[in-house]
This record gives structure tokens, sequence and C-alpha cells, in this order.
């Protein structure tokens, strides 16, 4: 716990908080990609590329982020946000939030 917000009620409402806001101010850069699967259903891909990433070489050996949220989250939820933005502009990487069926 942080000194400055000893109680758990600071430290709820700052997660909160932080949880509403972060990606208003940040707002993800997707591409999104309708996957149909065999039975019908359709899956939304929201892939984010590096900036000197080339989509049209099949060739490269680089790998690629899969981030899945938790049942009550989204694509754009803070964890899913934090770690996209840090792989894919830290070290490079493609990832992609795949989306539930419905």
């Amino acid at each position: 716990p942080l000194f400055i917000f000893h109680s758990s009620y600071f430290q709820m409402f700052i997660s909160v908080f932080i949880g509403k806001i972060y990606p208003k101010c940040f707002k993800p850069n997707y591409e999104r990609e309708l996957f149909t699967l065999t039975d019908g259903q359709q899956i939304a891909l929201d892939w984010t590329f590096p900036k000197r990433f080339n989509r049209n070489n099949r060739n490269q050996s680089r790998p690629i982020v899969i981030g899945l949220y938790g049942i009550s989250g989204d694509n754009t939820s803070l964890n899913i946000l934090r770690y996209c933005k840090l792989l894919t502009s830290s070290l490079g990487f493609p990832s992609v939030v795949v989306g539930r069926r419905g």
C-alpha cells in the first residue's frame, strides 16, 4: 500500500479513478479484424502493431502477444492497454486482444 493512501478505501477509489481515466487519455490504436469460426460465430481480433512492423512480410519471425481479458473486462481494460502499449512500443512485438463470442 502507498503511504499516502493508507486506507483500503482510498486505494480502491484511486484504482477505480485510474481505471476510468487512463483509457480515455490514452486511447488504443486498434485495427479490428472479425474472424468467423466454423460454427458461424464471430470473434473480434483487435491488433496493435509497432511502427516499424512490415505487415506484408509473411516470413517475419516475431512473437505475437495474445491478450485475453477477464470476465468483466473488454479491450479497454487497464491491464490490456498497459501491456499492449509496453510490448508494442518498447519491444516491438505485435499484439492482439481476442474478444469474446457474441
